[in-house]
């Protein structure tokens, strides 16, 4: 690994876009396909329906309705709870009767119901291959009743994925993972969120795993501080059972996501000096009466005067083209610290921003220029 470039870095080459047709997803809602999250503008949403697997070692109901019975679920992929619950009641009621599984997003409590028209055991304390943890019966002791609601809240077990092909053996330097436009990033911070590379399409043991950090501004990850980073396959896993998403399956929201890589600068850095500041665009009126009425709107942040001083014509056509190709429409992020050299954190100076204006280029003599650059925030 070399030494990690602390130069400002601007991530405008999303090579998720080059290969939309080569994403995969554990489960989506077919309203709002994986195909939304690649859009540059945040307007078109992601969002997972709620994917549980069963396998072989997940796939055994134990009860007694009169006489202990095991029931066997088909393993497989069921891309909603819905699904799996209405499984589930089929394969019940293929060995006893009178038996209803529902999954309770009327209710919100995002969890299953086994009911019966009669008194039954769950026998929880047979675990041998059993679903009970994957559909949220997490206690070990037999219960007795008509109607039994799972433990935990279950949006999904085990994960949730995203997986791309680039085809080729891809140097990725930069993840972004962001919510629609005027909304709080979704995932839990208490989620576990990791990003895996592999040069093959199988993931027991990839080569490049890491953990993420979740923020409410989303995820944001530099990458050149691992050693390779260059695989064919890359993907996102969330599991949040530890946590659940209160809004349930559906309670993820992704308005964009960028995998690519970054363009910088050879020689010269941002300078010290420049203005970052909150705009908050709210109304605030007041009545005759003293009374106060807010039109709240979403705030977003500005930077502006960041100055690249003695730059370099190499560096001057560099930035240059970056502007011919975005303008003032086309979003991107840019980070001012990537290594968090006097930050504490990558979301105070990484954002989702356009240029409000050409950034101002001065000539200063020979080959040598200077440009001062502002940045506005998407959201």
């Amino acid at each position: 690994m070399s030494t990690r470039n602390k130069r400002i870095r601007f991530m405008t080459n999303n090579f998720a876009e080059l290969i939309s047709a080569s994403i995969s997803v554990s489960s989506a809602l077919s309203a709002f396909p994986i195909s939304n999250a690649i859009n540059k503008f945040r307007s078109r949403v992601f969002k997972f329906s709620g994917r549980f697997t069963i396998s072989s070692t997940t796939n055994k109901l134990y009860i007694n309705d009169g006489a202990p019975k095991t029931i066997s679920l088909t393993a497989g992929e069921y891309t909603t709870p819905a699904l799996l619950a209405t499984h589930i009641q089929t394969q019940l009621n293929a060995t006893s009767s009178g038996w209803t599984v529902t999954y309770d997003s009327v209710g919100e409590t995002f969890r299953f119901i086994i009911a019966n028209t009669g008194s039954v055991t769950l026998r929880l304390s047979t675990t041998t291959d059993a679903v009970w943890t994957t559909i949220g019966y997490t206690t070990s002791l037999d219960i007795v009743g008509t109607s039994f609601t799972a433990d935990r809240q279950r949006n999904h077990y085990p994960n949730e994925t995203i997986t791309m092909d680039m085809g080729f053996n891809a140097t990725m330097t930069f993840l972004g993972l962001i919510g629609p436009l005027n909304e709080v990033f979704s995932i839990n911070e208490g989620a576990t969120v990791k990003l895996l590379g592999s040069n093959l399409n199988q993931w027991t043991t990839p080569p490049l795993s890491i953990t993420l950090d979740v923020t409410d501004k989303g995820i944001l990850r530099h990458l050149d501080d691992q050693t390779d980073t260059a695989y064919r396959f890359w993907r996102i896993e969330l599991d949040d059972t530890a946590s659940p998403n209160p809004a349930g399956p559906e309670g993820v929201s992704i308005g964009n996501l960028y995998l690519g890589d970054y363009i910088t600068l050879s020689n010269r850095n941002v300078g010290i000096g420049f203005d970052k500041g909150d705009v908050d665009k709210s109304d605030v009126e007041e009545s005759t009466s003293g009374v106060l009425h807010f039109d709240r709107k979403t705030k977003y942040q500005t930077i502006s005067g960041a100055s690249i001083g003695l730059l370099d014509k190499a560096d001057k056509d560099t930035l240059s083209a970056m502007y011919e190709k975005l303008g003032n429409t086309t979003p991107f992020y840019v980070s001012l610290d990537p290594t968090l050299a006097v930050t504490d954190e990558l979301t105070e100076l990484t954002l989702y921003v356009v240029f409000p204006v050409e950034p101002r280029l001065i000539h200063i003599i020979a080959e040598t220029y200077s440009m001062s650059l502002s940045f506005r925030e998407l959201v």
